[in-house]
């Protein structure tokens, strides 16, 4: 339990960093790139995003270790600390400073995610075919429909898509993850020849160009807010109906949570801090120059 918690609070961490200087790095990009496999080819000749994605594979180990102990609800609660870690961060490098708005909406995300997913540790069990059937169709479904369908370039509305549809592919790799880990755990010859792993690799990659592209379409407060919300909330709802796992929550306490976590999405997303770094990354894409020739850092 102890060793759980602390994987899955130092992956928050190192989550939370890569989201920073991946953001950083994919905001850049050129437009014409979201979306595409272009994008990340872009990127990985890019010191900054490199670093982002070393602190991303350090948390994915973490992740794996944590999920291959621990229950897949309450893991992926603990997750949502990075973003007490990360957005601050993120403001402090982009020269402001989070005000009382946004201290709101982020204690009442986070508080009401932990809440939400809170489960006990000890329940569960391995998903079923139907199980899978069913995660695939309430997160890659709707994943594709929001991936063609992610909003016109320059509105806050298409960070807020993207990174809907990355949290949806999120919790659905966070699944794979916590099946692998266990395969591995116990035979790594198993987990060769399941099919398990090979769909997490595919997902994780469609996964990595969402994510990407939602960094590069707006700023870091206006995607991970609801990155942040969409994974733990699929994760729970799989952990409940797939896995098994039994929530400590009354149906009030559930109720409340969920108001609570939709109001930290709606507060941090129509925050000033976000609409003003917005309008001025907005304002500067058009200026001369204003892409990083691929070959700096």
């Amino acid at each position: 339990m102890i060793l759980t918690v602390v994987a899955s609070i130092s992956a928050a961490a190192c989550y939370s960093v890569a989201a920073v200087l991946q953001q950083e790095a994919a905001v850049t990009a050129p437009p014409d790139r979201a979306l595409r496999f272009g994008l990340l080819a872009y990127l990985v000749r890019r010191g900054r995003w490199l670093a982002g994605f070393a602190a991303d594979v350090a948390g994915f180990a973490l992740q794996m270790f944590a999920l291959a102990y621990g229950s897949l609800m309450l893991v992926q609660a603990l997750l949502v600390s990075g973003l007490f870690f990360a957005l601050p961060l993120g403001a402090a490098r982009s020269g402001r400073r989070l005000g009382r708005t946004e201290w709101t909406g982020v204690a009442a995300l986070g508080l009401g995610l932990i809440a939400l997913t809170a489960a006990d540790p000890s329940s569960g069990r391995d998903p079923s075919g139907r199980g899978w059937v069913a995660v695939g169709v309430l997160t890659l479904v709707p994943a594709v429909l929001l991936n063609l369908c992610p909003g016109p370039v320059g509105s806050v509305a298409r960070p807020l898509r993207l990174a809907t549809a990355t949290g949806l592919i999120y919790g659905a790799t966070a699944l794979l993850t916590k099946v692998t880990g266990e395969l591995l755990r116990h035979e790594v010859g198993a987990a060769a020849t399941s099919w398990q792993p090979y769909l997490l690799a595919l997902l994780t990659v469609w996964g990595m160009v969402l994510n990407q592209s939602a960094f590069q379409a707006g700023p870091l407060a206006a995607s991970l807010p609801m990155l942040t919300a969409a994974e733990p909330v699929v994760c729970a709802g799989i952990g409940v109906a797939v896995l098994h796992e039994h929530p400590m929550l009354p149906a009030v306490a559930t109720v409340s949570a969920l108001a609570a976590v939709v109001l930290g999405v709606v507060v941090l997303t129509r925050s000033p801090l976000v609409l003003s770094i917005h309008e001025t990354e907005r304002d500067t894409s058009h200026v001369p120059g204003r892409f990083v020739p691929s070959g700096e850092g």
